[in-house]
């Protein structure tokens, strides 16, 4: 399964927030229809674990190359063997950015997953005391 990491990690409705929920679908819509294709298809790749072309871009982010036009690129992290954690896309002339916003858009998705999980364990603990 692929899931958007700013859909998973944005929770708290500021600007910033905002504007990484839009990133991937304003990029995936102003593409081209044949670039959209091929992003579609490397999408599908991805979720039945195809993934050959994955290199890795440091902090645990991957690339997936798309061989068409300028160079498109798609990075993802796992959480688990399951989920890939789609962080955005772009081409060859955005890259550097793209990588960059990835890192920081994984960053905060495993900061957010850890703290939900320091508070469930919290809650968890409160509940036993109550027994």
């Amino acid at each position: 399964m692929i899931v958007q990491a700013s859909k998973a990690v944005s929770a708290s409705g500021d600007e910033h927030d905002q504007a990484d929920r839009q990133r991937v679908p304003i990029w995936f819509d102003a593409l081209e229809p044949r670039a959209a294709a091929k992003v579609a298809t490397a999408y599908a790749k991805i979720e039945r674990g195809e993934v050959g072309k994955l290199e890795p871009v440091g902090a645990g982010v991957l690339e997936f190359k798309i061989s068409y036009g300028p160079g498109y690129r798609i990075y993802l992290a796992y959480d688990g063997s399951k989920l890939v954690i789609l962080l955005g896309g772009g081409d060859k002339t955005s890259q550097d950015g793209d990588i960059k916003d990835a890192k920081r858009l994984w960053a905060e998705y495993k900061r957010r997953k850890a703290e939900a999980a320091r508070e469930a364990a919290e809650r968890a603990r409160r509940q036993e005391k109550k027994r």
